[in-house]
């Protein structure tokens, strides 16, 4: 072993072309830390844009149940208002609009059905 390894430092060339490749090594391999650093960054940007847009889709639908029920409450105090969960929010808009117009809830029960 001892030989080998002189002959490796008396060959420049060779010397060279294994300093060559531990360089390129060390390139490829920091390419791919800094891909994979860039690709991270941008999944969480990502991230944070779908929550956000999520976030706000569920700000506005929780907005429009609160105003019907507090308008439904106010039209039918009697009556149970269970009907109105868990409903999209073109629906609470359509029912909003509904009890604006003093619409019966027997129509406002048949807009949900269908």
């Amino acid at each position: 072993m001892k030989d080998k390894m002189e002959r490796f430092n008396q060959d420049d060339e060779l010397r060279l072309a294994a300093y060559n490749r531990e360089l390129n090594i060390y390139a490829h391999e920091m390419e791919l830390e800094e891909s994979y650093q860039n690709g991270k960054a941008e999944g969480k940007k990502e991230g944070r844009e779908e929550g956000k847009k999520e976030g706000i889709e569920e700000g506005i639908l929780l907005e429009k149940k609160n105003l019907t029920l507090q308008l439904f409450k106010s039209k039918f105090p009697n009556e149970d208002d269970n009907f109105l969960s868990n409903l999209e929010a073109k629906e609470y808009d359509i029912i909003f609009k509904m009890l604006l117009e003093n619409q019966s809830l027997e129509k406002i029960k048949d807009a949900i059905k269908r």
